[in-house]
């Protein structure tokens, strides 16, 4: 009963209740309305064996079952499976703190803390391309995934600052001291003895080791 009421709400009918489960008048005017306009007997109800469950509202058919004037069975037939979600095999650490959207096949789409993107306008797009054709019949393939990008959702300037450069951390801030000013910075990550991060203003250049006269910097407002 809810999966007929949320199809008679797409197509556009106010049906939505707060018992989604209850045959009430509005699911009874909006289904006559149906069958009128589709030249079915006007009941205003419907049969479970008048009813085709399908697992999306595009579908591929894979495999038939039934011939032309066959009795219908449980199984009619098979379908290509629908993408539902894309998931992240595993999320990097120390990711810089923010929303997130994956890049995948050329397209772009929010993902969660978790990896996680249901989107349906990004499925659509990416079951459409060319590229999850070509692996969406392979099942070994699917297991395998697919190589992608993660970035920012609004992405910031970073500088890529020596590790030694840097001092008072605290969380995922620290300061680095530019000449005689002391400023605050925003780390995004970390690699190979430098460091990635976000700064207010623009840096040309940190002090190292002596040059470095301060222990802390202060807190942007």
């Amino acid at each position: 009963m809810a999966a007929l009421r949320e199809e008679l709400s797409r197509m556009g009918y106010a049906v939505q209740s707060s018992k989604p489960k209850i045959f009430d008048r509005f699911m009874h005017a909006a289904l006559l309305d149906v069958q009128t306009k589709k030249g079915l007997a006007d009941e205003g109800s419907l049969k479970l064996e008048h009813v085709v469950w399908l697992p999306a509202e595009k579908i591929q058919v894979g495999e038939w079952k039934l011939t032309l004037g066959s009795q219908a069975e449980q199984e009619l037939g098979l379908v290509k499976g629908h993408l539902s979600a894309v998931r992240v095999q595993k999320m990097p650490e120390s990711l810089a703190p923010g929303n997130h959207v994956i890049n995948l096949f050329g397209k772009r789409g929010a993902i969660s803390q978790e990896g996680l993107c249901s989107d349906k306008a990004f499925l659509d797009t990416i079951a459409a391309s060319p590229e999850f054709a070509s692996i969406s019949g392979n099942h070994d393939a699917l297991a395998a995934g697919a190589d992608g990008s993660i970035q920012l959702e609004n992405p910031v300037k970073a500088f890529k600052i020596p590790v030694g450069a840097v001092f008072a951390y605290q969380d995922d801030h620290a300061c680095v001291q530019t000449g005689s000013e002391a400023r605050r910075i925003t780390i995004l990550g970390s690699n190979g003895g430098f460091v990635m991060a976000s700064s207010s203003k623009s840096l040309q250049s940190v002090n190292l080791g002596s040059a470095i006269n301060t222990t802390s910097c202060k807190v942007a407002q």
